[in-house]
């Protein structure tokens, strides 16, 4: 097992921005530098290496090795926090079929949904058809759940965003370097996805919400 600080989270409306500002030194989401269209067992593209040595804090792409090769080797040789989004879990189960040891962050999806769709990124969907629509929901379901398969396979520990501080591990890493952390958990988007698109993307992510999570209400 890889036991390094690293924390990821299912794309968008998790807190990400919030936490690579106040956790101090982090490799910035390494994982979204290749698009949303991810092949992780794909060489990396070199010219995308100034901007992957920013991200990861000066570690230098090997263009010998794939994109989870490279994942893998940064996150070994990072003695500083890694922030993923959860795109290198979407296709190939990342963190379950390397071992690595990670915080998983997961927000409940109706709520990340309209924070990121809704609130954060609304282009990222104008071309789905828009926010309050069936495309853009069945796509963000498409997204959320593999990757949170992933969190769920690996064994890894999941924290709820809206119970941040209560599923945070006593007497760990992560536990001492939050502890001053003003992480904002009452943060609720109910109301705002029309009750149909809510009910379609309840019965989409359900299979995974409910290992996680004893309701839809929260």
């Amino acid at each position: 097992m890889l036991k390094k600080k690293t924390i990821i989270t299912p794309m968008g409306g998790h807190g990400t921005t919030y936490i690579h500002r106040h956790i101090g030194r982090c490799a910035k989401r390494p994982d979204t530098l290749w698009g949303e269209g991810l092949n992780i067992e794909m060489l990396p593209n070199l010219k995308k290496q100034k901007v992957w040595a920013i991200r990861t804090g000066g570690h230098v792409l090997s263009p010998m090795k794939t994109i989870e090769q490279n994942l893998v080797d940064m996150i070994e040789s990072c003695s500083h926090w890694v922030l993923l989004s959860g795109w290198c879990s979407m296709r190939k189960m990342f963190l379950t079929r390397n071992k690595i040891r990670a915080y998983c962050i997961v927000r409940h999806p109706l709520h990340a949904y309209v924070s990121y769709f809704g609130h954060r990124h609304p282009n990222h969907c104008r071309a789905l058809g828009g926010f309050n629509t069936i495309g853009a929901v069945e796509k963000w379901c498409s997204q959320w759940n593999p990757i949170v398969k992933d969190f769920l396979a690996s064994g890894n520990k999941i924290i709820r965003y809206e119970f941040f501080y209560k599923d945070l591990p006593y007497n760990a890493a992560i536990k001492k370097d939050f502890r001053n952390f003003d992480f904002k958990t009452e943060k609720r988007n109910y109301g705002e996805l029309d009750h149909r698109l809510e009910n379609r993307l309840k019965k989409l992510v359900s299979d995974n919400f409910y290992k996680i999570y004893d309701s839809w209400r929260v």
